[in-house]
């Protein structure tokens, strides 16, 4: 992991769970909305940045639409968007 978090501004993800729920649903996306609210309120932990990239990665084809509405994902898992392994 690195510090990507450092550059997102927690104000940035709160939109993007707006834009989410907006668009989404909650009901399809609970889990990516729970670390995302928690992500808002303590930016810097890694543990919490570990927990998107298993909640991203099980999102499977939800993934696209995703960062269509909260972009701050990627930044956040900038190292490994997709988590993939090489």
């Amino acid at each position: 992991m690195n510090d990507s978090t450092k550059d997102v501004d927690p104000q940035s993800i709160l939109n993007s769970i707006q834009m989410l729920k907006r668009h989404l649903g909650e009901e399809k996306i609970k889990p990516l909305l729970i670390v995302l609210e928690a992500l808002a309120e303590d930016p810097d932990n890694e543990t919490l940045v570990e927990q998107l990239s298993d909640v991203f990665g099980g999102l499977g084809i939800l993934q696209g639409a995703a960062l269509t509405y909260a972009p701050c994902i990627a930044i956040i898992l900038s190292d490994n968007p997709f988590n993939d392994t090489k």
